[in-house]
Formats: structure tokens, sequence, C-alpha cells
């Protein structure tokens, strides 16, 4: 350059060499020197356009990509970056035309095709999107983050076990002979990640946060990781670690709307319902479209109003959101309209669990309260109920709706193995295994409570051979109709007409009339009994009722 200032080529050459050295500023300006002149050679912009790409300024990255395929269209690898810079500003159906002219120009192009299959998944085109991972994979068969990706697309179709291979596949290729370099492959890492994924679905949550760790180790600064980990924490019931998780997630990414999403969901499970509003206002800030994060909102509300406004939004964004159309039936059913109730009825719906649930609902003799979340749901139920009397939970887990209770009625008893379901609960195609919801044998320390550890068979008996306080309220927690029902028989000592019982999973779960709505009516067909259903909430399927036909109390 030095002896021949207008020569394009070394201005180019020099551009790129200085790109790559991360220069990115001097590599534009030699890059625009040599478009300066020679503005007929496509490579010239392909490398500006890499700039472009690399300082962010997608906008002018396009453009440059373009103008080298004006000059050259038969440019496979232009098509590629520019399908790449579409998909990051968006335009994800434009992205998908520029990888297909990639790969109809270079029909071995492993990448391109790999390619167009993340912006197909993206559209929700699943077909189509599995067809190009498997062409990728033909023409690369260690290609780990197609095997990793089909991996994800069989989990979005339900296909769990497929899943699992893809995703294993994936391991095994990223996995090198030394397990030192392979300690330091972030592909790895990525695959350790979906393989995390892919098991919490399958309901195997240890295994699943082994594998988060695993690629944390090997990543530490990996946002999917981190916000993985700390949704399947909360799964677990390890609430402040979840929450230490998302955080860091957060931290890394503070754009990450998922990881704000999952931060308020814990938040709700901690009873931090402020904080959980929080965290779902900062996802919908860096995703305002965000339908699941909209739906989550509905749980902060106290009233009808603010719930109706925020299900109209959810609707607007996803027509197809189910839990919210159901939902806003019902609140319009509360408010007197019955015909978005009646539409759900006459459509393919008809059988699904919730519109089941709203069908029972409205056939009660008169409408329960509708309350949004756990909390006010409790609230409610304790200001309606003999404050003086203590309380007691059939199912405790990690103790926090407990422990929320105890700072209402400051003295409860806790009934629990601690060890997990007792056997599997299944939920028709849904199936938790013997053992989820397990504290690993670990009693809860709370001030005012009293719990008693073991299969129900064997405590319930012996405690309530001794005579014990009428319940104030008494939360079943249980899930299972065995373990409901031998709860049932056994509590009726301690309840009166003044008692409320809660039943925690009641509705809305696929099989809900063969588990805890079971044991309630055949403990009160047993018993002589009626009840009546004084409150529910719709978003977290719990239902308060009390009994009817009581003389002095159901055991006297």
């Amino acid at each position: 350059i030095a002896l021949k200032p207008d020569f394009a080529e070394a201005h180019n050459n020099l551009g790129n060499t200085l790109r790559e050295l991360g220069k990115l500023e001097e590599a534009e300006q030699h890059c625009r020197k040599a478009i300066a002149i020679n503005p007929n050679a496509a490579e010239v912009y392909v490398n500006l356009a890499l700039v472009m790409q690399e300082s962010g300024k997608l906008v002018e990255a396009e453009f440059n990509y373009r103008q080298a395929i004006q000059l050259r269209p038969d440019f496979a690898e232009v098509h590629n970056n520019l399908g790449s810079v579409l998909q990051d500003l968006h335009k994800i159906e434009e992205a998908v035309i520029s990888y297909r002219n990639a790969t109809k120009l270079a029909p071995s192009f492993a990448i391109a095709h790999y390619n167009l299959a993340n912006a197909l998944q993206e559209l929700g085109d699943y077909q189509p999107s599995m067809d190009s991972y498997l062409e990728a994979i033909r023409l690369r068969p260690d290609y780990a983050d197609a095997h990793s990706n089909a991996g994800a697309i069989c989990q979005e179709q339900g296909k769990l076990g497929e899943a699992e291979e893809w995703c294993r596949r994936a391991v095994f290729y990223c996995c090198k002979p030394n397990l030192a370099e392979a300690s330091l492959d972030s592909d790895l890492a990525g695959a350790y990640n979906n393989l995390g994924m892919v098991l919490r679905a399958k309901g195997d949550l240890d295994q699943s946060v082994s594998l988060f760790k695993r690629a944390i180790m090997i990543e530490p600064e990996s946002h999917q990781a981190h916000s993985n980990l700390g949704a399947v924490l909360r799964d677990l019931g390890m609430l402040e670690e979840s929450v230490d998780s998302l955080r860091k997630a957060v931290d890394i990414k503070p754009d990450l709307a998922i990881a704000h999403n999952n931060l308020g969901n814990t938040f709700m499970s901690l009873a931090k319902v402020m904080q959980a509003r929080q965290s779902y206002e900062r996802a919908l800030y860096f995703q305002p479209e965000f339908a699941d994060v909209i739906w989550n909102l509905v749980a902060v509300q106290n009233g009808i109003e603010g719930a109706k406004l925020l299900l109209e939004r959810c609707l607007s964004v996803n027509p197809n959101h189910l839990d919210a159309r159901c939902l806003s039936a019902a609140v319009f059913y509360y408010e007197g309209d019955q015909e978005p109730f009646r539409t759900l009825l006459k459509s393919e719906f008809e059988g699904h669990p919730f519109v089941r649930t709203l069908e029972w609902v409205f056939n009660l003799p008169n409408l329960p309260k509708l309350y949004f979340n756990q909390w006010r749901f409790y609230d409610a139920v304790f200001e309606n109920s003999i404050k003086s009397r203590p309380f007691y939970e059939f199912g405790v887990w990690r103790g926090h709706s407990f422990n929320y209770l105890i700072n209402l009625y400051k003295r409860g008893y806790g009934f629990d193995t601690f060890e997990g379901l007792p056997s599997d609960w299944r939920l028709g195609s849904l199936n938790e295994k013997k053992g989820s919801y397990s504290a690993r044998g670990s009693v809860p320390q709370i001030q005012g409570g009293q719990f008693i550890k073991g299969p129900f068979e064997q405590t319930l008996p012996e405690f309530f051979t001794h005579e014990r306080p009428l319940a104030a309220l008494i939360n079943f927690d249980a899930d299972l109709y065995s373990s409901t029902i031998c709860a049932l028989n056994f509590s009726k000592r301690v309840i009166d007409q003044d008692t409320v019982l809660i039943f925690d999973e009641l509705i809305i779960n696929e099989d809900w009339e063969n588990h805890e709505y079971k044991a309630l009516n055949e403990f009160c067909a047993s018993q002589g009994l009626t009840y009546d259903v004084v409150a529910l909430s719709l978003t977290t399927k719990q239902v308060a009722v009390k009994l009817r036909n009581l003389a002095q109390g159901v055991g006297s």
C-alpha cells in the first residue's frame, strides 16, 4: 500500500487481517478504501459485511452482503452469511430464503443445511427442520450441534426417547479422546445442556441437574445452563438455590427473558409476589410478545379485571394458548357471560381436562370465589377459618406452603415420608415417578410445626389414637388417590363444619377425576356427607371445601 496506495486487493487483504486480529475500526477503513477503488469486486463487500457483522452493525452487514450477491449471485457462502444476519435481525422468513439459496448453489454445504434447519425450527416448521438437520448429518455424520438440535425438535414433539438418543449422540461426538481437551469444548457444554433439558422433560431431575452443572464447569458463562439449572432446581423445591442460579444467568445476559420468567416463577413459589411481578415485567421488557410470561403475570393479580386484561393480551399474542383461553372463559362466566365457555364445549377441546374442570365448577350449586395464586387463596381461606385452631398438612415436601401457613396459624402438624411419592402418580399420558417430590429424608425445621415422618398408613393410626385439636384447615397435598383417601379417613376426627379442607391438585390435571377428586367424593359417600366448594384457584389447581351434614364431627 505504501508503494501503491490505490492497490484495492492489498487494502482488502489488510482489512481482512485486521478483522481477524479484532481491530474492527481499522479493518472497516481499509475495506471501504478497497470498495472506493474497485466497487465491482464482490469479495470486498463480503469482507466489509463480515466486519459490520462482528461489530454488531447488522443492517449495514445485510446491505453489504446483498451488494456482494448482486455482483456474484452464485456465491453460496455469502447467501449463508446473509441468512445468519437476517436471522439475527429476526427476519426469519427471509433468512430461510437465503439459506435455501445457499443449499441449492452448494448441495453439500452442511453448515447451510444446519442453519436452514435452525431457522425453520424457529418458525415452528418442525418436519422440514428435521429434514434439514438429517441432511446436515448425512453430509457430516459427526455434526454434534445438528444431533443436539434434532433432539430439541423431538422434545418439542413429545418424542422424548428419540430426543435423548439424539442428544447422547451429540455428547458422544463432542467428546475427545483426551478428557482435558474435551473439558474446554463449548460444544460439549451445549450438548450437556440440551441433554439436561430432555431429561428434565422426562422427569429425571437429578440427572438433569448433574448435566447442567457439567455444562457450567466446562463453560462457566453459559447463561442457558445457569437458567436451565435454576428452573430444574425449582422443580426440585430447592428454591433459594434456584434464585442463585437464575440471578447468575441474568447477570451474564441481562436481556435473557426466559431466565427472568423462571426467576419470577421461583419467587412465586417463595410467596414473594411483588418480586415475581418485577421479574415477569422485566422478561416482557426484553421480549414483549412472550405469551407464557403474560400468562404467568395473571397469577399476581388480585382481581378479575386485571386478570381479564392480561388474558386478552396473552391471547392476542398467542390465540392458541389453551390455558389462557380456558381461564378467560371462566372469567367471562364469573361476570355473567357464558358464551365463551359454551364455545369451548362445542370445540375440539370439549374433553380437555381444563374444560372438564370448568364444567364441574359451573355445575356446582354456587360459584366458589375465584383466586389467581396460591398465596392469595391461602389468605382468603385463613380469613374465613377459626384462626385460634391449628392446621394439618398431608404432603409437606420441603415445607414451603407449611411455612406460609404457620405464619398465619402459628401451630401446625405436617405428615410426609420426606422421600417422595410412594408410587407412580399417573396423570393420563403423564407419569410422575415414584420418589418424585423427595426432600431426601430432610424434615423442615419450622417453629410451631410438629412433623410426623413416615408412610401415612403407618403413622396416622398411631397419631390419631390420641385426642387432637379440631382443625382450622387441612391441606391435602399428597396428590395420589391412595394417600389422600388414607389421610381423609384418619383426619376425620379433627374435622367439623368449620374446618376448611384444601385439595392442592384436585382439578385440571389430565386424570384429575381419579385422584384427590375421587378420594373426596368417595370419603363423603362413605360418611353420608356432602360438601360446599368455597374457593378455588384455576392457575394453581387448588380447591377449598367445607363438609355438610355433620353432627358434632365426622369422627364422633
